[in-house]
């Protein structure tokens, strides 16, 4: 269950800039500094002496090439407790959190020990009157070391179709929806923003606990930009009928490097994630691990979404029905194929009888290669054991236990199915560097 925290209502909050800022060939970028904890009595943003109090303030001054830095503490979308206020990133605009506040460069910042948090808790309640949505992307423009808690995008409506009550069922409901009740940490409704060195934790919604991902700008497929997802953690997200951690839908296919997903839920359809409408997301060096649903606790595939795993570990997820692990569903003539490399499914299970790491409906299949599969499945150059060689899984240590463990030197450098040549990478989820032959899962044994 997720932990209720306070929602600290003494705290200072910052009031959201809901608007777009335009780019000017005239202004010159720059960097803008911001602090809440700066008293000086002077703002002006052009240094951490004279930092901005508000992210809002920043937003509001940007303009296309400009970098915001924002140093530790906590920030709101809104300051009068409009849940509809959100932080809206600009293209062209990167934004860093992660400071001490007197760092001269990026590359000195902490972001994991000088917590710089984005908040939705902006009311009385633990999440009844949070924010909708915290943050909401935009095209060419990178968000990187913040936390992003507390929101709530259950109960958003408008005149669109999709309400808090309803679910978008067709490509075109889905493209009027404007993500209306989904992503509540995070919104990327036709953008493709570059996401690093995040935490998504406590966040609520309809679909997409803490993000929802929808780059079509049409009901016709197409190569739309996507996403991209660099060392970011899903914590104990939830979301009510699909994807608890992640949602994507509609020809979106986000790529994700060294993600983890841990403890997210879903009443229904994908703990971790889960992908609708032709979504087939690329995922290296990933971890699942706690995450639960009715039915597919780790990840969702419907609707002819064929993800790329390489090098990920799928282990101690949880679902009362079906597909622990993965599932594939949808109809006949949507073949939902994922295609896994170098990766390890193990112990998922289902609170009723029956085989957890993989289900599969109709002519549904994904395809394994060089993997490791608890109790054995049908694969290219699989890899048979009775043991998952992890160091510590009771305690949420995945990496390889010895180097007698069988998925030490079981992995491929590279595999071509169907005229793609899918490459295994050169270092594994904690930075170490793969060996010549590599390790199966998301740690290379060191």
């Amino acid at each position: 269950m997720i932990k209720a925290k306070s929602n600290h209502l003494g705290w200072f909050k910052c009031s959201v800039w809901l608007g777009v800022a335009l780019f000017s060939g005239a202004a010159q970028a720059s960097v803008i500094y911001v602090d809440t904890d700066n008293n000086s009595g002077t703002e002006t943003g052009t240094s951490w002496s004279t930092a901005y109090t508000e992210l809002s303030t920043a937003l509001a001054s940007a303009v296309n090439g400009d970098e915001i830095w924002v140093a530790q503490g906590t920030y709101y979308p809104s300051q009068d407790d409009d849940r509809s206020d959100t932080f809206q990133m600009i293209e062209g605009v990167d934004i860093y959190g992660g400071f001490q506040g007197s760092e001269a460069s990026v590359d000195e910042r902490d972001w994991e020990t000088y917590e710089t948090i984005l908040s939705g808790a902006i009311g009385e309640s633990r999440q009844a009157d949070n924010s909708y949505h915290i943050l909401k992307g935009a095209n060419d423009a990178t968000i990187d070391g913040f936390f992003v808690e507390y929101a709530n995008a259950r109960g958003e409506s408008s005149s669109k179709t999709t309400t808090s009550t309803t679910q978008a069922t067709t490509a075109s409901t889905v493209l009027e929806s404007e993500g209306l009740t989904y992503g509540g940490g995070m919104l990327n409704f036709q953008t493709a923003p570059t996401v690093k060195n995040m935490v998504f934790r406590y966040n609520w919604s309809m679909k997409g606990g803490a993000v929802y991902n929808m780059a079509a700008t049409s009901i016709q497929s197409g190569d739309y930009t996507a996403p991209s997802f660099y060392n970011v953690t899903f914590q104990e997200n939830y979301a009510v009928s699909r994807g608890g951690g992640v949602a994507n839908d509609l020809y979106t296919h986000p790529y994700m490097e060294r993600v983890t997903f841990i403890d997210n839920y879903t009443d229904a359809k994908g703990g971790g994630m889960y992908n609708d409408w032709a979504c087939s997301p690329t995922l290296v060096n990933c971890l699942f691990s706690g995450n639960d649903a009715f039915r597919a606790g780790a990840m969702g595939n419907d609707g002819t979404s064929s993800p790329v795993m390489i090098n990920c570990t799928i282990a101690d997820n949880t679902a009362y029905e079906m597909g622990a692990g993965l599932y594939q569903g949808s109809f006949n003539q949507n073949v939902n194929a994922p295609v896994l490399i170098n990766s390890i499914i193990w112990n998922n299970t289902l609170d009723i009888a029956g085989y957890g790491n993989i289900s599969n409906w109709h002519t549904n299949e994904p395809l394994l290669v060089n993997s490791i599969v608890e109790n054995g499945y049908w694969g290219v150059d699989m890899v048979a054991s009775d043991d998952s060689g992890f160091s510590d899984s009771d305690n949420d240590d995945y990496s390889l236990s010895s180097a007698t463990s069988p998925a030490v030197d079981g992995g491929v450098s590279s595999y071509t199915y169907d005229g793609t040549t899918y490459t295994a990478p050169t270092e594994d989820r904690d930075g170490n560097p793969r060996d010549s032959v590599i390790d199966i899962g998301a740690y290379e044994y060191q």
